[in-house]
């Protein structure tokens, strides 16, 4: 073989792996192209880094959001019409549902997702805890939807989740 022959053997193998090694990059997502994203503590965030929460007032899978009127400008629903999420999560686990106010939102594992107002930056968890019924949304610690055949809340849920809170 000539050395011409195998400086161009070399070169080419060369431009495959380039092409190959930045065809990888491309396809992997960066952290600013997520629409929800994990906090360092481990809780749900949007893309702007404001955390996501879920409500006991819902009942999980029901496809109804009960937060309407005066409290939806309070924890106004999150909605993205494109879900990217970090390998961590899983895109089948959210879906959207069609509130009565005509607008849509974000649901995870069957529960809707929302905003609080009161948090003014990211990373911000003003509401966790409000009232006992608003929390965070940490996937590993994130409640079933534990469910009655009508859609409704059972007791075992709500003793779940009133346990988790001191964890």
């Amino acid at each position: 073989m000539s050395r011409r022959f195998r400086y161009y053997v070399l070169a080419a193998a060369l431009l495959i792996s380039i092409s190959f090694a930045l065809n990888q990059d491309s396809d992997q997502a960066s952290d600013q192209d997520y629409t929800v994203k994990l906090s360092p503590d481990r809780y749900m965030t949007d893309e702007n880094g404001m955390t996501l929460y879920y409500s006991l007032n819902d009942a999980p899978g029901s496809g109804i959001s009960n937060c309407v009127d005066e409290c939806s400008s309070l924890w106004p629903p999150f909605y993205a019409d494109l879900i990217r999420v970090p390998a961590m999560l899983s895109t089948s686990s959210f879906n959207t549902v069609s509130r009565i106010d005509d607008c849509y939102q974000t649901t995870y594992e069957g529960w809707p997702l929302y905003r609080c107002s009161r948090d003014k930056k990211p990373g911000d968890t003003e509401g966790d805890g409000e009232k006992g019924i608003w929390f965070v949304v940490d996937p590993i610690k994130f409640p079933p939807a534990y469910g009655g055949s009508d859609g409704s809340n059972t007791w075992l849920f709500h003793i779940r989740s009133f346990l988790n809170k001191f964890d």
